[in-house]
């Protein structure tokens, strides 16, 4: 004798399609949004924004933002299809959220980088004084694929911020009155808010009050998942610890795209071979 069991109702088959569309499409949401908001692998702690000036009532600090290589083998073939875009809220009367008001990005390749590493986004670039509110605002930078690069907020407004991403260094700034907004050390270092009115505008050069020492660049990187080339240092023949990692840039090849450094100790090194990080 067979038993055959009773097929399902037509019902029940539809809501099995319906429960199996649903989990693909679910997986599959969640998927794309992984690809597009997330810190870029090849270049987070590679550059920052550096420094922003708000426009003072003087006239004497005009708007701009800076953006810091910290690598010199970021060249602009890499960064020139970066963005940034700066963003900051219009309240009523009430304090109730009217509208995002937002500079749109602007492309990296049309920043003034004559001062390299050292990029600047001036008031021609930012077409509004609004934009930049040390009330409240946020500033992003991307990477050509969408990928958060760095990110900073002001105050509790946090409209551009990728939940994904924690950017390599400090990030966040308090509300302030003054005009003048940069990372000390210079491209690495917390925010902070200098005194007065105008500020002192490092615009195209350090924040730690010097010249940049010549001659030498550091190349060592906190991003753990950086591209991996291959870069012939002059100092891979020495045993670890001897090499510095630190030599002038010369030395260092332009390469077209970001390397990180990491020494690799004797016993793991194989001449040819990539630097893992």
């Amino acid at each position: 004798m067979r038993f055959q069991l009773p097929a399902l109702p037509p019902y029940g088959r539809c809501v099995r399609a319906i429960l199996r569309f649903s989990l693909v499409f679910a997986c599959g949401l969640l998927f794309s949004q992984g690809l597009r908001a997330s810190c870029s692998p090849q270049y987070k702690g590679l550059a920052t924004i550096n420094e922003v000036h708000q426009l003072s009532q003087s006239g004497a600090n005009t708007r701009l933002v800076e953006v810091k290589f910290l690598t010199s083998m970021i060249t602009r073939d890499d960064y020139q299809d970066w963005t940034l875009q700066v963003c900051s809220p219009l309240h009523d009367n009430k304090g109730n959220l009217v509208e995002n008001r937002c500079s749109g990005e602007i492309s990296l390749s049309s920043f003034d980088d004559s001062t390299y590493p050292w990029a600047v986004a001036d008031a021609l670039l930012i077409g509004s004084e609004e934009y930049i509110n040390f009330n409240q605002m946020d500033i992003i930078l991307k990477a050509g694929n969408g990928q958060t690069i760095d990110y900073l907020q002001v105050g509790s407004y946090d409209h551009q911020q990728d939940n994904t991403c924690t950017p390599a260094y400090d990030w966040q700034a308090p509300s302030s009155n003054t005009k003048t907004l940069a990372r000390t050390p210079d491209g690495t270092g917390d925010w902070g808010f200098s005194s007065g009115n105008s500020g002192d505008i490092t615009e195209g050069t350090t924040n730690d009050g010097g010249a940049a020492a010549p001659g030498s660049l550091s190349i060592t990187s906190p991003s753990p998942r950086a591209s991996r080339r291959f870069l012939r240092c002059p100092c891979w023949h020495l045993p670890w610890p001897s090499c510095s990692w630190i030599m002038p840039p010369s030395a260092i090849p332009r390469l077209p795209a970001s390397i990180l450094l990491r020494p690799v100790a004797p016993s793991r090194y194989r001449p040819g071979q990539p630097v893992e990080p």
